[in-house]
């Protein structure tokens, strides 16, 4: 039979909420949320009566909800001595619960179609315990927080099959710090109180928060600084930090420092999750967060399709680990000196798709759209557009030094990187009334330095090879050839850019003193300001073939230059820089995939 929610149920007052005058503050008013989450599933919110209301009109009623703490509530005394319920199981732990589906109750002699019992080992057990019914109804754990409009139900049935009992967490202390956020934090505690009770945490770090007493309500400790604190961060990189402290043994304190929550939500729910049951997530690494972050996206975007969910959980994976590497407060103009040209381009390329995916899905009109523009859009695109300014500064800089007019289409998107910065800024602040006006975001904390290239009247041919980021002007060319490097056996295309340093269009013509040297170019022009990609490959090539292949020649009216392509046993010029970059390895991700970091 079951337990069962509906429209018509609820509006002909057959659910109800059963409160005790024993029952504590807190309970009391998160039982309240509670009732508020399942009007928002079902339209119509539950009636909730005093239990000594209740023995009078309970023949009236079909389907209570019972809630209250071990040995704080008359009405589970009843239900244990009366063998519905096991107390035993919870009772003496920290933080449990038990949620239990009863056919067929019967109390103070009323029977009862079918009954919900919460029962909590403490006050946060049940606490926890009552958001657990919210999220079985289809609640998301920021749904408040984010304002984000549950999938509408008309019918729902718990079956007693759903009853469930949950142990003591996994960290005794779990929540996170909020330092930078202390004045929005004192003009609006309910709302952080709810959400690190939701994410099934229990402590609030902050020096300068004048909220402890009333947080005692809700058994929240507010605290002024903690021993254990983790920095958000790629999930996966957070997850072994996470695991490999929780393998030392017994865990005490697990808080991160969230500085400000907004924007850090995603690590927030993914790290409380962990603290609070350390074995759900199976184990630390890419495989626990994809998991995570598949059905935190399942679950906070319901009206979503699966395509849809797999690109946010795309965007949520690749912005995080691109700003790992590149943590937007230590960018500047020297960030990116140590990668590559080709690097720099493939790292803009990233960010790019990812800010791409993130506006198209923002442009589709949706009921969760005020929740996807603050937890996805505006910290993916913050972090990325800032992540691709710097990335822009470095190619400018590379083709300013090189003489090349290509220079300037760079100053341009680093112009209206810095203009998006702005623009995404001032949206944030208009949104839901202003909800988010004091949080705060990573901002450039310096200005790119930008180059400019005048354009000579002279015809001038610039060629440069990405990967080793040799370059030259074609009339200076016969002074040192430049070199594409293919290791020994490989199918894989090089290639090397052509742009100009003078006015107008310039004629080239390209060719090869091999045939097994094949030139990929369908232009044979190039004009001022833009970049013409020309690939190179070779065929017939064994892995037994070593040494020079051939010349390429780069010609046009003022001269020509050459280029040799070599095939060696080590990697090319390109893959050996990116093994180089210590830690900051090369990204690789494809659409709607698992993020993944390659050497």
């Amino acid at each position: 039979m079951g337990f069962t929610f509906s429209d018509k149920l609820i509006r002909n007052n057959q659910i109800v909420f059963i409160y005790e005058e024993c029952a504590l503050s807190g309970v009391c008013r998160i039982a309240g949320q509670i009732r508020e989450d399942i009007g928002k599933v079902f339209g119509a919110r539950p009636i909730g009566v005093e239990y000594a209301n209740f023995r009078d009109t309970a023949e009236f009623f079909e389907y209570p909800v019972f809630f209250g703490t071990v040995g704080n509530s008359a009405i589970l005394d009843k239900l244990a001595t009366t063998s519905y319920i096991d107390l035993f199981s919870i009772a003496g732990e920290r933080e449990a619960y038990m949620i239990k589906v009863i056919d067929g109750l019967k109390l103070d002699s009323f029977s009862f179609e079918s009954a919900i019992v919460i029962a909590g080992s403490d006050t946060l057990g049940t606490i926890y315990g009552l958001y657990r019914l919210s999220e079985m109804i289809g609640i998301p754990a920021l749904a408040d927080w984010m304002d984000i409009a549950p999938k509408h139900l008309e019918k729902l049935t718990l079956d007693p099959i759903s009853s469930l009992v949950a142990k003591a967490p996994s960290a005794t202390r779990r929540g996170f710090s909020v330092d930078d956020d202390a004045q929005a934090l004192s003009d609006n505690f309910e709302k952080y109180i709810e959400l690190l009770l939701r994410l099934k945490g229990n402590t609030l770090v902050c020096k300068e928060c004048a909220c402890a007493a009333p947080a005692k309500e809700y058994g929240v400790t507010v605290i002024n600084s903690c021993e254990r604190i983790f920095e958000p961060s790629y999930l996966p990189k957070q997850s072994e930090a996470v695991y490999k402290y929780l393998e030392q043994g017994e865990v005490h304190e697990m808080v991160l420092n969230a500085h400000t929550v907004f924007a850090y939500e995603y690590n927030l729910a993914y790290f409380l999750s962990v603290a609070y049951d350390s074995g759900r997530w199976r184990s630390p690494g890419e495989d626990s967060a994809q998991l995570f972050t598949a059905e935190f996206v399942k679950n906070t975007f319901p009206e979503r399709s699966s395509e849809e969910h797999e690109d946010i959980s795309y965007i949520l994976l690749g912005y995080t680990a691109i700003t790992e590497i590149f943590p937007i407060l230590e960018l500047g103009n020297r960030t990116y000196e140590e990668l590559s040209y080709a690097q720099r381009e493939a790292l803009i390329a990233q960010c790019d798709a990812m800010i791409d995916m993130a506006c198209s899905m923002r442009d589709k009109k949706s009921g969760d759209s005020e929740a996807f523009f603050g937890l996805v859009y505006i910290p993916a695109i913050c972090s990325l557009n800032m992540v691709r300014m710097w990335a822009l500064t470095g190619q400018n800089h590379a083709l300013a030094d090189a003489g090349s007019t290509a220079a300037n289409y760079f100053a341009q998107r680093i112009y209206d990187s810095v203009k998006l910065d702005r623009k995404l800024i001032a949206k944030l602040h208009e949104v839901i009334d202003g909800k988010w006006k004091k949080m705060k975001l990573p901002v450039p904390v310096k200005n790119p330095v930008v180059h400019t290239v005048i354009p000579s009247k002279t015809p001038d041919l610039i060629v440069m090879i990405p990967g080793s980021g040799q370059c030259i002007s074609v009339p200076d060319g016969s002074k040192e050839p430049l070199i594409l490097h293919y290791p020994a056996g490989s199918r894989v295309d090089e290639w090397f850019e052509l742009s100009t340093g003078s006015e107008g269009k310039i004629k080239y013509e390209l060719s090869a003193d091999d045939d097994r040297i094949v030139i990929c170019d369908h232009s044979k022009s190039v004009k001022c300001g833009k970049i013409r990609k020309v690939f190179v490959n070779l065929e017939g090539i064994t892995p037994d073939t070593k040494g020079l292949i051939g010349t390429i020649t780069v010609a046009y009216e003022r001269g020509s230059a050459a280029l040799m392509a070599y095939s060696t046993a080590s990697l090319s010029v390109r893959a050996s820089l990116r093994n180089a970059i210590y830690s900051r390895q090369y990204f690789s991700v494809e659409r709607r995939s698992s993020v993944s970091i390659r050497s």
